[in-house]
């Protein structure tokens, strides 16, 4: 299985349809199969999910979709993403990423690797090929930031 459709999609990343789409739609996100118009459906990739994910995972530790949008169109997210991506593709898990480190007012929110997000992604596309209902990814174990001193 190349792709999911969006509604599998939302359920591995935990969730709504609606708040997936509406990131799609006002260009937070992206996927690689595109819906050309009515009765078409977007498809999604391993590494689609993956950066949904991670964008989750600011999320629960306070970044807001305002921030999100900033860094977007800045152009730093997708690069971002990219480079974290294509060295998990080309050294695996022999590849120790960096942590990300947002700044935000008077906290410092860490992040540490997507590895562990784009394996269970990963285990969960192979759950939908299986005919299986995957787990929804969980981030309640995500870091929620420490005090600049």
């Amino acid at each position: 299985m190349n792709t999911i459709t969006t509604p599998q999609a939302a359920h591995i990343l935990g969730m709504s349809y609606r708040t997936l789409d509406n990131w799609v739609r006002t260009g937070l996100v992206t996927c690689t199969q595109v819906a050309d118009g009515r009765g078409s459906r977007r498809g999604w990739t391993v590494d689609d999910v993956t950066r949904v994910a991670y964008l989750q995972s600011l999320r629960h530790s306070g970044v807001s979709t305002q921030q999100f949008n900033a860094i977007k169109k800045a152009g730093t997210l997708d690069h971002i993403f990219d480079k974290y991506l294509e060295s998990e593709k080309e050294h695996g898990d022999a590849y120790d990423f960096g942590d990300l480190v947002v700044v935000r007012e008077n906290k410092v929110v860490v992040h540490t690797t997507i590895r562990p997000k784009r394996k269970a992604i990963q285990e969960a596309f192979e759950a939908l090929e299986a005919g299986l209902s995957p787990e929804p990814l969980t981030y309640k174990d995500e870091p929620s930031g420490i005090e600049i001193v």
